[in-house]
């Protein structure tokens, strides 16, 4: 008499692939810069989004920090160093022509600017302190420096 074939399935030692565990091309959950971390190689297994960034956990070694798509370099050297005298266009948003009507109003250094945004009661204050320097959002300019400046005072608080 032949013998039944058993439903169960032997464990072959590995685990059971999980959708965390999926490639980042397969899984539209997994944030895209993740994709740049599969295209160099690394194998991830789980990813967690800080806000500013996406922290990919591998399957070997230490986690990866991937910018997110909307964080540009310079918002994160702006971010992650001290503001000591660093001028005026470091600042996220901050490009040629809103540094030359901050100079016009006399702030030349990143931290005179800040100084302004620590003053203000709220950020909508800070934001009218911007327009009466000419400085609008266009192009998010006021997003950008408000942003940067909000995760600067959290990071060297």
């Amino acid at each position: 008499m032949p013998k039944a074939k058993s439903k169960t399935k032997r464990s072959s030692g590995r685990r059971p692939a999980t959708r965390s565990q999926s490639s980042p091309q397969d899984d539209a959950s997994v944030a895209p810069t993740c994709t740049f971390a599969s295209a160099i190689g690394i194998q991830l297994v789980a990813t967690h989004d800080t806000g500013t960034a996406t922290v990919c956990s591998q399957a070997f070694g230490p986690p990866t920090v991937v910018l997110l798509m909307g964080d540009t370099q310079k918002h994160s050297d702006f971010i992650g160093e001290s503001m000591r005298e660093k001028d005026v266009e470091k600042v996220p948003g901050v490009a040629k022509a809103t540094a030359e009507k901050l100079n016009q109003n006399g702030i030349f250094k990143a931290w005179k600017l800040y100084a302004h945004y620590l003053y203000s009661d709220n950020e909508d204050q800070f934001r009218d302190v911007l327009l009466k320097m000419k400085i609008d959002n266009k192009g998010g300019t006021q997003d950008k420096i408000c942003k940067g400046f909000k995760e600067w005072k959290t990071q060297h608080q």
